[in-house]
């Protein structure tokens, strides 16, 4: 039986009206029908808690290497990547195939790609930028490609090779038995 998760970030509304997710928004036209698991995860109301406040210090203390590396991008290229993700779905068709769409807020494709370019300068690396169709590969700052499908300047989708890629934003989810269900979900809430 396939797990059918809509998304983590669910709660009852007292209203009817509700604004989608950015990411869920997105990721609706691009994840294909039949998906295994789809969970959504609008971090704006999370950042805004108190236990965000509360524990983010703590657990950065404990970060290690990732806390480095965001010192690092913050310094070089004036980018807090925990600031800059507005929402992000994870589209899983299987244990081997997913696919991440973020939506990201204030921060482009353009700032991206020249923040790695400084980044990778900095490290005596070369970020390698190939574009095949609507497929952007990013390779030369560690051991794995990362292959990115740019939705618009804000907003993409990454998984780790071209074809989980291509396939998992074919489109159709809309069409999916899950679809009509889906749409009328509350994704906005923390």
């Amino acid at each position: 039986m396939k797990l059918r998760v809509a998304t983590l970030a669910l709660c009852v509304s007292a209203t009817a009206a509700h604004a989608e997710s950015k990411a869920w928004t997105a990721a609706k036209s691009k994840l294909p029908a039949g998906m295994t698991a789809v969970v959504g995860i609008n971090v704006a109301p999370i950042k805004a808690s108190a236990l965000y406040q509360q524990f983010l210090p703590l657990e950065m203390a404990k970060a290690g290497d990732a806390k480095d590396h965001r010192d690092k991008i913050k310094a070089t290229c004036g980018i807090d990547y925990t600031g800059v993700l507005d929402s992000i779905v994870i589209g899983m068709q299987d244990d081997d195939h997913l696919v991440a769409i973020i939506q990201l807020k204030g921060t482009t494709q353009k700032d991206l790609e020249a923040c790695g370019q400084k980044v990778a300068k900095a490290d005596g690396k070369t970020l390698k930028v190939t574009r095949d169709g609507a497929v952007t590969k990013y390779g030369g700052m560690g051991d794995d490609d990362a292959y990115v499908r740019w939705l618009s300047k804000t907003s993409l989708a990454i998984s780790a090779d071209k074809d989980t890629l291509t396939k998992l934003t074919a489109g159709g989810i809309a069409k999916d038995t899950l679809g009509a269900d889906v749409s009328k979900l509350i994704t906005n809430a923390a």
